[in-house]
């Protein structure tokens, strides 16, 4: 059994589109084709439900699932305990969108050092296209960046993460749809500039709400204790890492759900010739296992609730 095969089911399984898994793995989408029907092959049977757009899981595939994550998951902790043994060191030049520098990072940052004492990680901030640009300058070894689309082969993209984008409102706001809300309040809107403001903003207008924008704010916790503050709503992304969502503010936010459900994806980027570098990996790993967990936290409460 392919252990890629298996990571290609699970990707049209959470994506839902043969495109967008094609995006997440980094591969093309005919890839993801061939990878998926050789995993039908060897099983004797179909596991997607094609007729379905877009694909889902038959009843097959859905037992397979729970089984095939943790296939996976066993394999990248195996692969990252081995690679923790060997220490690394030397110093890497880090770059990291702000949205992950309150939640995200510190907790890798945590991991990285302990078990690679040696090794030293310089942080640098700013947006996505701004530390696309940097790396492939050569002035950062990788960088933490949202929803990166690779110009070509010189840099490579490795997505570990999507969060959920959801609607927030002030505490005290009544229970209400996304649409409601955005006509009882102002908005407050995230960077446009970014590549997190863009998505945003296709988020806005899948959901067809119609928004009166007040502010435009550069850091995700702004917007958030503006929103807190009750001087508005806003669209951002749920940052989740194991155990808790994470805000800045200290009152709980209303939180809504937006239709179509859209999603931001975070990743490492470095350069394509570069993918074998120590420190970049050390670094990968540690993202990649602290997103791992959750997931495989996730697969276990359910086992538990069926």
């Amino acid at each position: 059994m392919s252990l890629r095969n298996l990571q290609a089911l699970l990707a049209v399984a959470e994506h839902g589109a043969f495109a967008a898994a094609a995006e997440a793995l980094g591969i093309t989408q005919s890839a993801v084709s061939m990878r998926v029907k050789a995993l039908e092959q060897e099983f004797g049977a179909p596991l997607l439900d094609r007729a379905h757009r877009p694909a889902v899981l038959n009843a097959t595939g859905r037992a397979l699932a729970p089984r095939a994550r943790r296939i996976v998951a066993d394999y990248e902790a195996a692969r990252a305990s081995l690679r923790s043994a060997r220490e690394v060191e030397g110093r890497v030049r880090l770059g990291a969108v702000g949205s992950v520098q309150t939640a995200l990072l510190p907790r890798v940052l945590a991991e990285v050092r302990g078990r690679h004492p040696r090794l030293a990680v310089e942080i640098v901030s700013g947006f996505s296209h701004e530390l696309a640009g940097q790396v492939d300058r050569g002035a950062l070894d990788a960088a933490i960046v949202s929803d990166f689309a690779p110009p070509g082969g010189d840099i490579a993209w490795r997505p570990f993460l999507r969060e959920r984008l959801i609607l927030i409102a002030p505490p005290d706001a009544p229970e209400a749809g996304a649409a409601a809300l955005a006509k009882r309040y102002p908005f407050i809107r995230y960077a446009p500039r970014a590549a997190l403001g863009r998505v945003i903003q296709q988020a806005i207008a899948a959901a067809r709400l119609e928004v009166r924008e007040t502010m435009q704010l550069d850091w995700l916790e702004a917007v958030e204790a503006m929103v807190q503050a009750g001087h508005g709503i806003a669209v951002v992304p749920e940052r989740v890492v194991p155990g808790r969502v994470m805000t800045t503010v200290e009152s709980p936010l209303r939180r809504v759900a937006l239709a179509p459900p859209r999603f931001r994806t975070l990743g490492l980027i470095h350069r394509a010739a570069e993918g074998t570098d120590p420190m970049t990996e050390a670094i990968f790993d540690q993202l990649a296992a602290l997103v791992r967990g959750q997931d495989v936290a996730n697969e276990q409460a359910t086992d538990r609730a069926d």
